[in-house]
Order: C-alpha cells, then sequence, then structure tokens
C-alpha cells in the first residue's frame, strides 16, 4: 500500500491488493463487483435473520481462509464492501526477518508499574505461525491462515543468542512455540493440495491423512537451541495439541526430559464429548491417553511434573448439566483447572454465530446456548474457578 501511494496511485486503484477490501458506490454495484466474487446475504438480511447470519458466517469460514479463495462481496443499501482474497504466508525468509526485527522486549514507555503478562513473553521465541486445527471459537485461521509457516532453525539460534545478550538474562527461554507448540515444521504432504483444499480442519474430525503430523523438524530444533551457550532450560508454554504429539512417543518423551518446568499447558476445553464436537476439539479420550503417555515420560526421566489444563466454560451447546459432569469427572480424575475462561463470542467465528444466531454455520444445525453471563460464572463456579477470576486468565489470546 505504502509503495503503491508512493508511486502516485491513487487509493481508488488500490482494488487488488490481497488481505485488503475497499467500499463499492452505488453506480459500481454490481458492475464493479470483482471477478469471481461470491456474494454475502445482504447487511440487511443478516441484521433481520438468524438463517442469513449463519449463512454469510458460513460463507466468510469457507472462503476466506487461503490466497486461492474467491473475493467476498457484501451489499449494505446502495453501496456493498469487497474484500479480497487473504494475503498469502510470508516466505520463510521473511518470516525470519520480522522475527528478527530489533523489538525492545520491554514495557511501552507510557506504561506505569508491572505489565505481568511481560514476565513470559519477553523470554519468548516465535517459531511458527499459522494454525489448521480449525477450532469453532477460535479465530486464527481466519488471520493467520490454516497454513503453517515455520522459522528457520537459524533464525532461532541468532534470536536466542540476541536474548542471552540482554541484561538480566537469566539463562531460561520462556517458551518456544506459537499459536500451539507442536505444529512447527508440519503440513500438508501435498503441497498444490493444500494450497486448494477446502477442509475447515486438518486435524478434526480426525487427523487428515495428507496432513505430516511428525515432530522431526521440531525435535531437530528443540536439540538444537537447547545446546546454545548461556542457555540453560528451554520451556514450551504455548500449548501442545495433544491428538499430534500423540503421533510421536520419542517427542514426548523428549517434551517432558527437557523441555517442562513441572506444568505443561494443554487444552483440552471440556470433558463432554457432544461438547467437544460442537468445538471441534479431540474427544476425551485423547487427554487421558495424552496424560497417561506423559505421565509414563516423566516419571521414565525421574520427573514429577503434571499437566496444566485450560477449560472453557459457557460455550454454545454447553449446560449447566454439561459442566456438572465436567466438574464430578475433573474432580475424579484430581484434576483441578489452571485457567477457567468463559466464552467470548470472538467477531467471524463459528462459535460467535452458534451464540448469535443458535445455528452451527457448518452444519446448520441447531445449538442451544445462554446468554446468561450469571449461567457461565456460574459453571466456572462449579469447577472451582470461583466469580473473581477474569474472564480469559492468563492464556495467550487466540
Amino acid at each position: 500500500i505504502v509503495a503503491s501511494l508512493a508511486a502516485g496511485k491513487s487509493l481508488s486503484g488500490l482494488r487488488d491488493i490481497p488481505g485488503t477490501s475497499y467500499p463499492l458506490g452505488a453506480s459500481e454495484v454490481p458492475s464493479g463487483f470483482p471477478a469471481g466474487a461470491v456474494e454475502l446475504p445482504s447487511f440487511e438480511e443478516v441484521s433481520s435473520g438468524p438463517g442469513a447470519f449463519a449463512e454469510m458466517t458460513a460463507a466468510v469460514i469457507r472462503n476466506s481462509r487461503r490466497p486461492s479463495d474467491p473475493p467476498l462481496v457484501q451489499r449494505a443499501g446502495r453501496m456493498a464492501v469487497a474484500v479480497n482474497p487473504p494475503a498469502p504466508p510470508l516466505p520463510g525468509p521473511e518470516f525470519d526477518a520480522l522475527y528478527e526485527l530489533p523489538f525492545e522486549r520491554a514495557e511501552h514507555p507510557s506504561c506505569r508499574g508491572r505489565v505481568p503478562a511481560l514476565e513470559m513473553i519477553k523470554d519468548s521465541v516465535t517459531v511458527v505461525r499459522g494454525c489448521y486445527g480449525g477450532c469453532s471459537f477460535c479465530s486464527l485461521a481466519l488471520h493467520q491462515g490454516p497454513r503453517m509457516t515455520s522459522r528457520s532453525v537459524e533464525s532461532v539460534r541468532r534470536e536466542i543468542g540476541v536474548l542471552a545478550g540482554l541484561p538480566g538474562w537469566k539463562g531460561i527461554v520462556s517458551d518456544i512455540g506459537g499459536p500451539t507448540a507442536n505444529t512447527y515444521g508440519s503440513g500438508c504432504i501435498d503441497a498444490g493440495k493444500g494450497a486448494t483444499c477446502k477442509r475447515l480442519s486438518c486435524l478434526h474430525p480426525r487427523i487428515c491423512p495428507n496432513l505430516s503430523a511428525g515432530h522431526g523438524a521440531l525435535m531437530g530444533l528443540m536439540r538444537s537451541v537447547r545446546d546454545l551457550p548461556g542457555v540453560r532450560k528451554v520451556l514450551v508454554n504455548s500449548g501442545v495439541r495433544m491428538d499430534l504429539a500423540l503421533e510421536s512417543p520419542e517427542y514426548v518423551r523428549m517434551l517432558a526430559e527437557h523441555h517442562v518446568g513441572g506444568l505443561l499447558s494443554v487444552a483440552p476445553e471440556h470433558t463432554e464429548d457432544e461438547v467437544l464436537d460442537i468445538m471441534r476439539k479431540p474427544r476425551f479420550g485423547v487427554f487421558e491417553r495424552f496424560s497417561e503417555a506423559f505421565g509414563e515420560a516423566s516419571a521414565a526421566a525421574g520427573l514429577k511434573q503434571h499437566l496444566s489444563l485450560y477449560i472453557l466454560v459457557g460455550h454454545p451447546g454447553c449446560s449447566m448439566a454439561h459442566a456438572s459432569r465436567m466438574a464430578d469427572r475433573l474432580r475424579r480424575m484430581g484434576l483441578r483447572p489452571r485457567q477457567v475462561q468463559e466464552f467470548i463470542p470472538l467477531p467471524m467465528t463459528a462459535s460467535a454465530c452458534m451464540y448469535h444466531a443458535g445455528l452451527d454455520p457448518v452444519t446448520m444445525e441447531p445449538v442451544a446456548c445462554s446468554k446468561k453471563l450469571s449461567e457461565k460464572r456460574d459453571q466456572k463456579e462449579m469447577l472451582g474457578a470461583g466469580r473473581k477470576s477474569g474472564s480469559s486468565g492468563g492464556r495467550r489470546p487466540r
């Protein structure tokens, strides 16, 4: 955009830039619609009917994730808005260069007092972007894309070298990961097919056979960085995708032996399978199998370590009865969630559509949803989280 404006182009001439949207005046509707555009239900239709809102959300979810997707157009009165396909993922060298910019790793000068979130972030290293999980409540695929982009080992090593030279460095990398810690180096086996595939999740309801789910590249990275001069410990705090981890027992053993500081973050989100299906998360049996594997790996390494659970309450399809069964199940297993998050309907996600329209935009099936804040708080209290904790706890934004 900046380069085009500097070259003398007008704003009206910048309608072909991926990842941008622009207005269409009354004289351009519909003749000025971009070629091949998918027309969404109009603003007036989605404002007045939940069915139209669900149709719009379904079209957005299916057509705004990949650079090969068509443009979108939505009318509003006599005008319209056009949305270009998303920008392609950054190539590896650009991705490396972005994260090697001279960030201050400090509070903004206007901040007064301690910033708690900074304590973990300032010594963390991002190694991957994107997410192919397709969870109903998550917007990552909409703004980072479903294709994974991974940094080079050399770039990660250079950034840790910068960290090691900062005042107050204690030799501990607090997190090496991204949206999900163990998706580094993974992706579609057939790159051409992956660029056009319309599947909404590579992991749900089961791992796609075309996904390279091995952890070889990630384990190579972890070995490389933990041996750097001045590094005492490299931790994983981003959260581990358990269904992927179970595909690689060797990764689980390495994780337990070298990269956990007593607690490992995982996000089963719920215990009841019918709720997990609506969330498009793995069923609870996956957590149980991972818990057993991680416990055995920790014991083999002579370490006493535990899983730190993230739980989501108040999600569409989750009733008080579901929450009660979840509380009983976790109690019987001797588990207490570290963070209990109250559901927040993030714009343009499937879960937000369920919350507003009472319909799953993917299946168009009805989904019951309580909009009472008191019920969400009651569900949280069942889990022993209390009413004083915040709605998002300390977990990373998603």
